[in-house]
């Protein structure tokens, strides 16, 4: 047992993305767009979302083999309903993500396009200390939305590219509560229900992360 929340896969990534071409989708991304991004960091958070891109598909059995370690419900067809939102993050020399959660996350997978050497580490915050989780090229690191979790700053020159997921079965079910809500009442819903489904919704979420990082422990 590795003592610690979180399980590694890996995908030939290679096979859906060409690197160059994909590290030119920087050229557009304002820089300092997000603050938890220092140094010589770019994130596409708000602009654009891999997982949207068709070749992206050609990931959904790995994404389906992943997802039913802890949904019992999930499909083929449904893998991809359950990401809610994706981005990229590159880092040059000094670039790295500050400490953050994913909150009203489930299960989030940070999958390595390209990490070269020098390049920098995962780090996890658990039981009280900070761990280093070492990354290679093509690895995917699933942890619980709740972790507390950040990045070492690169020391190469090479761009470490990084495209995470965050996957919240919860949602498309309160989505689908909500159309039906909706439905019942002739589009004219009473604000204190749909605020209860709200609430109610954020505590399905917070109840299936940490079932997730129990079951996360549990493996090797």
């Amino acid at each position: 047992m590795q003592g610690l929340p979180y399980i590694r896969r890996q995908f030939d990534f290679s096979k859906i993305f060409d690197l160059e071409e994909f590290n030119k989708q920087f050229d557009t991304i304002p820089k300092n767009n997000v603050a938890l991004e220092t140094g010589a960091a770019l994130s596409s958070v708000g602009y654009i979302q891999p997982h949207l891109d068709p070749k992206f598909s050609e990931f959904t059995e790995t994404l389906l083999e992943i997802c039913s370690l802890f949904y019992s419900n999930i499909t083929k067809e449904s893998a991809g309903k359950y990401i809610t939102r994706s981005w990229t993050n590159r880092h040059l020399r000094t670039g790295q993500t500050a400490e953050h959660r994913h909150e009203g996350v489930e299960l989030v997978l940070s999958c390595y396009i390209r990490v070269p050497k020098d390049s920098g580490n995962f780090e996890l915050y658990y039981n009280g200390d900070w761990h280093t989780v070492p990354v290679a090229t093509n690895d995917i690191l699933v942890f619980s939305g709740n972790l507390l979790h950040r990045t070492e700053a690169s020391c190469s020159d090479l761009p470490r590219i990084v495209v995470t997921l965050n996957i919240t079965e919860n949602l498309q079910a309160s989505i689908a509560n909500v159309e039906q809500i909706y439905k019942d009442t002739g589009g004219q819903p009473d604000p204190q229900i749909l605020h209860r489904e709200f609430v109610n919704m954020i505590g399905r979420i917070a109840d299936n992360a940490a079932r997730v990082e129990v079951k996360l422990l549990e493996m090797e």
